[in-house]
């Protein structure tokens, strides 16, 4: 079997690496959840109903998000038909709350992008996984990469990405391997 650098399997590298951004990703989701609880503009009230335990953050901001996902057409409705009937307002009461409107359907926007990427790893995942044979990691992200314009946009953010840069999501070496993929 084909053996990157360290001795570990090509294939398995890659999986290593888009298993890592996928959770990012989600991570990142679960982030901007929290942001908006913490800034009032959303409100989570009620508790989900589980056994034995009680769920941890984690499950509920899964929760809450795909609820969100699920209700996100009516909801960027709603808000943005609120938004449109204040737009002459001069009632500060009504531009604050337009404003609080227009910053949640920009988190909203933001998870929507963010989980609709996560949701791409597991077929890419199982992609390099097929690729057994091939020894170099970033052979199998340019074989991968190719033939789904989708990969290569959230290939392009990964890097581009100011969160994955500032939390070194990536090593060094991880980064020049996926740089090469644009090669």
């Amino acid at each position: 079997m084909a053996r990157s650098s360290d001795d570990t399997p090509a294939w398995m590298t890659c999986v290593d690496i888009l298993n890592k951004a996928k959770v990012e990703l989600i991570t990142e989701a679960m982030d901007t959840l929290n942001n908006e609880i913490s800034e009032k503009r959303i409100e989570v009230n009620g508790s989900l109903i589980t056994l034995p335990d009680r769920p941890n953050d984690a499950d509920r901001d899964m929760f809450i998000i795909t609820t969100m996902l699920e209700q996100s057409p009516q909801i960027k409705q709603r808000y943005g038909s609120f938004i449109e009937a204040s737009r002459d307002s001069k009632d500060p009461n009504v531009v604050m709350q337009v404003e609080r409107a227009r910053k949640f359907l920009l988190a909203l926007e933001q998870i929507e992008l963010l989980m609709g990427y996560s949701t791409y790893f597991d077929d890419w995942m199982h992609d390099a996984s097929v690729l057994a044979n091939v020894g170099d990691p970033s052979e199998i992200f340019r074989r991968t990469v190719s033939h789904s314009k989708e990969r290569a946009e959230i290939l392009d953010f990964m890097l581009s990405s100011k969160t994955f840069i500032k939390e070194e999501i990536f090593t060094k070496e991880e980064r020049i391997l996926l740089e090469a993929t644009f090669k």
